[in-house]
């Protein structure tokens, strides 16, 4: 009976990490969520049907479950990129496709802008690169003279298989579970589980 209870103890000293883990992740605030679900929607631009790819929302997602977003702070983003969408839709002919090359250039800065003016609500700085046509969007690093952290960029998710994946984190992570149990297992003989 005692060897089962020391199991069960071990198992459970195991779990409590993930658990802790799981529940500090939280969930999307009403407000985050009003953003994502704006960032969600489909816009019709002329008589294209216009919806940002998953895995943009899904950037916005994870970095909103790592900041508090008030409701000004939600109101003024959407406010933002709504004038963006609308800017948009004033623009091209409802009878033309939406390309954004053809858009006049006083048109693109101040979507641009919008971008930007949205990002900076919640610290961030969005930036547009013309000579690689990529957008990124960082956060100032917490010490001067250090790199600022990406928190969105447009690249395509890539994912790594095979030979290429990189098995430190897999070796950290077993070496981390293997250190539990030991301490489990000093811990259980110490009362006196078994």
């Amino acid at each position: 009976m005692k060897k089962i209870i020391a199991v069960l103890f071990a198992v459970v000293l195991m779990l409590v990490p993930f658990a802790v883990t799981a529940g500090a992740a939280g969930a999307l605030s009403a407000d985050e969520q009003r953003i994502v679900d704006f960032l969600s929607d489909e816009y019709k631009i002329g008589k294209t049907d216009y919806k940002l790819p998953d895995e943009y929302i899904n950037q916005a997602k994870n970095y909103f479950l790592t900041i508090d977003v008030n409701k000004t702070q939600a109101d003024t983003i959407i406010a933002e990129l709504q004038k963006a969408v609308d800017e948009l839709k004033a623009t091209v002919l409802p009878t033309d496709d939406f390309n954004i090359k053809v858009l006049p250039q006083a048109v693109k800065e101040d979507i641009l802008k919008a971008g930007k003016d949205a990002c900076a609500v919640v610290g961030l700085d969005l930036s547009y690169n013309s000579a690689t046509s990529k957008v990124e969007i960082t956060k100032a690093a917490a010490t001067p003279g250090a790199a600022p952290t990406v928190v969105f960029n447009d690249e395509p998710v890539i994912k790594t298989t095979g030979a290429s994946v990189n098995v430190s984190a897999i070796i950290l992570t077993v070496s981390a579970l293997i250190a539990l149990v030991a301490v489990s297992v000093v811990v259980s003989k110490k009362i006196k589980l078994f």
